[in-house]
């Protein structure tokens, strides 16, 4: 084989990995695993009704439900980021909500351009 087909065709497996041992799926999802047992034990909660549940573990749901909601909020997304952005334009605008802007005439031209160059492929200024 030419030698430089064996370097692109190079197969490190996985490692720790035998020759002939076959791993099932929960040898590989155990290994993978790395939720914590907290997040288990919310997810086994989770699943039961609300009446089923005793004081502790319903206190101990709706606070580990608080404290994801909590990391999400300190912790934006790039959606959140660029919606946070928008918001900012239009409000620097002087247009308060989206449905504003797009009823209003730049709003208007804005939407008649984005159609046009999605038909054409030609931006009208």
């Amino acid at each position: 084989m030419d030698p430089e087909v064996e370097k692109l065709l190079a197969h490190h497996g996985i490692k720790g990995m035998r020759w002939g041992i076959r791993r099932n799926d929960a040898q590989l999802r155990s290994e993978g695993s790395r939720t914590s047992e907290d997040h288990r034990r919310v997810q086994e909660l989770r699943k039961k009704r609300t009446h089923e549940l005793s004081n502790q573990e319903l206190k101990s749901l709706n606070e580990r439900l608080n404290l994801e909601r909590q990391r999400t909020q300190l912790s934006p997304t790039k959606v959140h980021k660029g919606r946070k952005a928008v918001k900012n334009i239009l409000k620097g605008l002087g247009i308060g909500t989206p449905v504003a802007f797009l009823t209003s005439p730049i709003g208007r031209h804005a939407i008649q351009s984005g159609k046009e160059f999605i038909k054409k492929g030609k931006w009208i200024p």
